[in-house]
């Protein structure tokens, strides 16, 4: 199985002209869509099987419905993959969520809170969406986890650099029971240790 770990695209973010300029923050605008719509073309050109968010796919607070449906247009030209996207302290799933305005075939926003999805016969994809925007502490170490596939996959949007964060502290000790951490909010590439990465 072939699985591309993306996060922290925060798309629709406005990018405040008052601080880029409103050249500058169009730009960016466009440089996101840009970057979805890469994305897009690497996962339909090499075979991915399905493409993993791990947090903050959108802006919720910056959002615009024009914005949603360039996005559910860019995710409608995937081939075969879908998305399997968390929500993060951006983007939670809230009572003002615009994720029901997002619809797509091609999107699976998994619920709040914890969930279990099997991605083949031998993949497990454990995954926690944010319910809000602050979750202070790792609920899923309260969660008794079944890890009888053969492989065992953590989509998780979480702090594991800062203990005492508010957006979902995550200990190393709980990362290294999976066989690899697709994490998102820290932004940049970055390997914990072997199977624990940030997108």
């Amino acid at each position: 199985m072939r699985l591309m770990h993306m996060a922290d695209a925060h798309f629709g973010r406005r990018f405040s002209s008052s601080r880029f300029g409103p050249e500058a923050a169009a730009a960016r605008r466009r440089a996101l869509e840009d970057a979805m719509r890469l994305m897009v073309d690497y996962a339909n050109e090499n075979a991915v099987d399905a493409i993993l968010c791990a947090g903050d796919l959108i802006e919720s607070a910056e959002i615009r419905p024009a914005d949603l449906r360039t996005l559910r247009d860019i995710l409608s030209s995937l081939k075969t993959p879908k998305m399997y996207a968390v929500s993060g302290n951006h983007d939670p799933l809230d009572a003002l969520s615009p994720y029901g305005r997002l619809a797509s075939d091609k999107l699976c926003l998994l619920p709040a809170g914890y969930s279990k999805t099997m991605l083949d016969d031998d993949t497990a994809l454990h995954a926690f969406s944010f319910p809000e925007a602050e979750v202070r502490r790792n609920p899923l170490e309260d969660v008794p986890l079944d890890f009888s596939a053969k492989r065992n996959i953590l989509l998780l949007h979480c702090d594991a650099i800062s203990p005492e964060s508010v957006y979902l502290p995550a200990r190393m000790s709980f990362l290294q029971k999976f066989d690899y951490c697709a994490l998102g909010h820290v932004h940049q590439p970055m390997e914990l240790s072997p199977g624990i990465r940030y997108s």
